[in-house]
């Protein structure tokens, strides 16, 4: 009788310790203050981009039998017209950031870099008549490749602290580098011998937008934190011009055009990640 009391009490004063070692190993982290500080983490997860590409072609330079200014305007009409295309990818990253709360709000600032794999295509298919040539419409095809290199933000970060659970609004600045390659095929119906030169050209440039989002972070120990967050990005336009010559040797025909084809650029990440606050 007299062991089973002891055991009794005994087993009171572990759960007693086993609650009092949880409260003060816990009650650290779920504190508002406990979030300020610096912090530091890696994150990955799933990018979307959007690019929309108007392009508007110029008639140029024409010489030749056959020659005359309907071929050129026939090259400048295919290179005219509006494509868009999206594509999902990978992302994967680190961030790097401040928080300042008071009470139940914080203020942060955060910084993070993102390498992606984000590639997408876009054509523009056209058939268009040459004037004086009824028989002898021209056909093209353009091409465009868009792909996002790294995605690098500057943001600020407001929310609400409750306990291990932070969510947030954040918004700032966005630079990314963007890249696009145009690959024209042109062919005329009835005149095989007028051959268009190949044409493969690309550009890269550095984008300066905006960035928006929320998230929200669990603390999973006093210095750990997890964290799921969604960010759109506008990066603004980007600009590429070309040329499209098409001849035919056997005449002296030559005919050539320029466009430019302006793309806009937005994209999106949806990410999880986890942080180390110092």
């Amino acid at each position: 009788m007299q062991a089973d009391i002891e055991r009794c009490c005994y087993m009171k004063l572990v759960k007693r310790c086993f609650f009092f070692l949880t409260m003060i190993t816990i009650a650290p982290f779920v504190q508002a203050e406990q979030w300020k500080g610096a912090y530091f983490g890696v994150n990955v997860g799933q990018g979307d981009v959007q690019a929309e590409t108007d392009s508007r072609g110029v008639p140029g330079y024409f010489a030749g039998v056959g020659g005359d200014a309907s071929g050129a305007i026939a090259q400048a009409s295919s290179l005219t017209g509006r494509y868009a295309s999206s594509h999902k990818g990978g992302a994967v990253g680190a961030h790097l950031g401040y928080n300042w709360p008071s009470g139940k709000i914080f203020l942060g600032l955060e910084s993070d870099i993102q390498f992606t794999d984000l590639k997408d295509n876009a054509a523009l298919n056209t058939i268009n008549p040459v004037t004086g040539y009824p028989g002898n419409p021209m056909s093209a095809n353009v091409r465009q490749v868009n792909t996002v290199d790294y995605l690098v933000t500057l943001r600020g970060r407001i929310g609400y602290v409750n306990d291990q659970w932070l969510l947030y609004g954040t918004g700032g600045v966005a630079v990314g580098r963007v890249n696009t390659n145009i690959n024209y095929k042109g062919s005329y119906l009835s005149a095989p011998t007028i051959v268009f030169d190949d044409l493969n050209a690309g550009s890269r440039s550095t984008r300066l937008g905006f960035v928006l989002g929320a998230g929200a972070e669990y603390a999973i120990a006093k210095n750990w934190a997890v964290r799921v967050e969604y960010l759109y990005y506008d990066l603004g336009k980007s600009s590429q011009s070309y040329n499209v010559t098409s001849r035919a040797p056997a005449t002296g025909f030559v005919a050539s055009s320029s466009a430019l084809a302006t793309t806009d650029w937005t994209l999106s990440t949806l990410r999880v990640g986890i942080s180390y606050r110092f």
